[in-house]
């Protein structure tokens, strides 16, 4: 073992190297405990700069083959172990690459020993690419922090090692991505993500977009453009990381008609609400509602009212019929695609389901196989409890109130409308509902239907199936 340790002390002369390839000091370094020893052995060879490399390449395959075969495991192991030293001899600059391609010229019989190995531990485990006599990490991972004028970019490869990290405009970064190999580029899903995603899926690469609240506790140190990139990266590499699903042209643009028609509706509510506030303030009541705009004329005819607030008030009239003549237009444009749509037709014929939040649940669900299943759509959009359990004890809150706040109300709304006539309804969902009544507050049992109603529409899109229930099954 004297001629061992003189090994494990780096001593690379030409004796040490005829010794190591010998099967005696592989059986011994494998018995001394020692994969780890001979591997450094091998690598330190290269470290050191020495030139040897015609006898690197004979103890690179000799101890990848013996190794193997006495520690029973395949030879390909080996080189990947082997590999990933040679590569931190890469990162701390030990490596003197610039002396590899005058070498390999010395020499074919060099030249067919060493190559095979080389090109082996980039095979493997991806870690070198070859080109013009240079040899580079491959990148497997891009962060990018996305902004309106300047992207940062933080690529690393496959062993989470830095690789390099770039600031660019919009056109550099997408000219930057298409001269690299096929990798995974993860982002932050903000505004324009999904536009960002699919651009880089058509240059060849996975796009992944990640919410920004799982990326956040990944950041190290204070939060700057560059940190933020390398959160990006170590929340992307989570195995358990849940991701967004990119969105396509036509799920953003009828996203882009609901939040039109969401802003609409609150300006019409908001100009109903100063009619009413206007008339209060000169002693005039009138009912809640939109009611007061069918009122208006005659009241302003019946009331000695001064001319200028008369000449208000039937501005705020034009402008709620202009309000109102766009929201009609919006919904009449979100009809016609849901008709388009054999999936949107389906959804409607779900109980309480309307076609606003039939084409909400499309935009949002797409085919619904983002979802391993019904309840992880539930728990996204937040219709499932909110739990706080320790010591083995399971406490159950109020729902969580996640995810898209739109969509739950909608649902909520839609649960809320089956239960006002739901004696009526003799089916088991309205069993259901009858029995959830009897011994639940109302608030609970919407919250309730809107979970289950969510679900239905979940299986009805990932799995192409109609809504039936339970009578007409029977009938049928």
């Amino acid at each position: 073992m004297s001629d061992c340790n003189a090994l494990t002390r780096h001593d690379t002369t030409a004796a040490a190297l005829n010794f190591a390839m010998t099967p005696t000091a592989i059986k011994e370094l494998t018995e001394a405990g020692t994969l780890r020893i001979a591997l450094n052995l091998s690598n330190d060879l290269l470290v050191r700069k020495t030139n040897v490399l015609g006898s690197f390449a004979g103890l690179g395959v000799e101890l990848a083959r013996h190794l193997a075969a006495l520690l029973h495991v395949s030879p390909e192991f080996v080189v990947y172990e082997s590999a990933g030293a040679a590569c931190a001899a890469c990162e701390r600059d030990e490596w003197d690459i610039e002396r590899w391609p005058h070498s390999f010229g010395q020499s074919s019989e060099i030249n067919e020993m060493v190559s095979p190995i080389l090109t082996q531990w980039a095979t493997l485990n991806e870690a070198f690419v070859f080109g013009g006599g240079a040899i580079m990490d491959t990148v497997s991972l891009i962060g990018v922090d996305l902004g309106k004028h300047s992207f940062h970019l933080h690529a690393q490869n496959a062993f989470g090692r830095m690789v390099w990290r770039k600031k660019s405009t919009r056109t550099q970064m997408f000219k930057l991505l298409g001269n690299i190999p096929s990798c995974v580029v993860a982002m932050e899903a903000c505004a324009g993500a999904h536009w960002f995603a699919r651009r880089i899926q058509a240059l060849g690469h996975e796009a992944r977009l990640i919410s920004p609240q799982f990326v956040k506790p990944f950041r190290q140190g204070n939060k700057n453009d560059f940190a933020d990139a390398q959160a990006i990266c170590e929340a992307a590499s989570r195995p358990s990381m849940r991701f967004v699903s990119p969105h396509n042209e036509a799920q953003q643009i009828v996203s882009a008609l609901h939040r039109v028609r969401e802003s609409l509706v609150r300006d019409r509510t908001g100009t109903i609400n100063q009619i009413h506030a206007f008339l209060l303030e000169f002693g005039i009541s009138l009912p809640r509602g939109m009611a007061v705009i069918r009122r208006l004329p005659a009241v302003l005819e019946a009331e000695p009212l001064p001319p200028r607030l008369v000449a208000v008030l039937e501005r705020l009239r034009a402008h709620f019929k202009y309000l109102d003549e766009q929201i009609g237009q919006i919904e009449r444009e979100l009809l016609t695609q849901l008709h388009e749509d054999e999936r949107s037709e389906r959804l409607l014929e779900i109980p309480g389901i309307g076609p606003i939040t039939a084409s909400v649940l499309m935009s949002e669900l797409g085919d619904a196989h983002q979802y391993g299943s019904a309840r992880q759509f539930a728990a996204s959009i937040g219709l499932v409890p909110r739990q706080y359990s320790t010591g083995g004890k399971s406490t159950l809150l109020s729902i969580s109130k996640r995810g898209d706040k739109e969509l739950r109300r909608l649902l909520v709304q839609c649960a809320r409308a089956i239960m006002r006539r739901i004696e009526r309804r003799t089916d088991s969902l309205g069993v259901w509902v009858c029995s959830l009544l009897a011994r639940r507050h109302s608030n609970v049992v919407s919250c309730a239907l809107a979970n289950k109603l969510a679900r239905i529409a979940w299986a009805i899109l990932a799995k192409g199936t109609h809504y039936r229930s339970i009578e007409a099954t029977l009938v049928a």
